[in-house]
């Protein structure tokens, strides 16, 4: 585990933080600390969402064993993606960086996805209560649908993954946001095929 004010330094001091991990020799602090503030920001999401809707309409929003059972399946999947998908987008970072002669290993790409992660979920849960704070407005408990259309903590594990490629690679600012754009330019690329391949099978069945 990394303590508490190695996590504010790098809230507060990305560059800093970032110089000093590369000195880590392997990817088993970043790994526990990650799955550690993970499981526990996925849980105290699950809390609040259970509560609040306990709140506004007194039954529990009729949930029962079902709905319970249901969010805790959203919350393994939410996690095993959370950290599978920092173990493959981690080696695609890499095989890019050494496209740009970036000088680091896996490892430093690892920590920076995964140490970034870390702000993001503490983000999460802040934003995540202030945004439904206001009559118990909360939304659905499905974690990975509650991340990515929260804008703000999105935007900044964005910038503190630049900052980090940079800083472990010893590339320009410019060259890391290239290398951080080129996966998510993949992904959306992957989904709009995904999409209207679904559509046009769709359509077909339909004739």
């Amino acid at each position: 585990m990394v303590p508490m004010k190695n996590i504010l330094l790098l809230a507060c001091k990305p560059k800093q933080f970032f110089t000093d991990l590369k000195t880590e020799k392997s990817i088993k602090n970043a790994f526990i600390t990650q799955f550690t503030t993970a499981t526990l920001s996925f849980l105290l999401i699950l809390i609040l969402s259970i509560y609040a809707i306990s709140i506004s309409d007194g039954s529990g929003g009729g949930w029962g064993a079902f709905g319970l059972a249901h969010s805790l399946y959203n919350l393994l999947i939410s996690l095993a993606t959370a950290l599978i998908s920092t173990f493959i987008l981690s080696f695609l970072i890499q095989f890019i960086t050494k496209l740009f002669k970036g000088e680091g290993f896996y490892k430093d790409i690892y920590n920076v996805l995964a140490y970034s992660s870390i702000v993001c979920w503490i983000f999460l849960i802040v934003w995540y209560f202030i945004n439904n704070l206001n009559g118990y407005n909360w939304l659905p408990f499905y974690v990975p649908s509650v991340l990515y259309l929260s804008t703000p903590p999105l935007l900044y594990l964005s910038y503190l993954t630049i900052i980090g490629i940079s800083t472990t690679q010893n590339l320009t600012k410019t060259k890391a946001t290239i290398i951080f754009l080129v996966p998510v330019l993949i992904f959306i690329l992957a989904k709009i095929i995904y999409n209207v391949t679904l559509f046009v099978y769709q359509f077909l069945q339909r004739l």
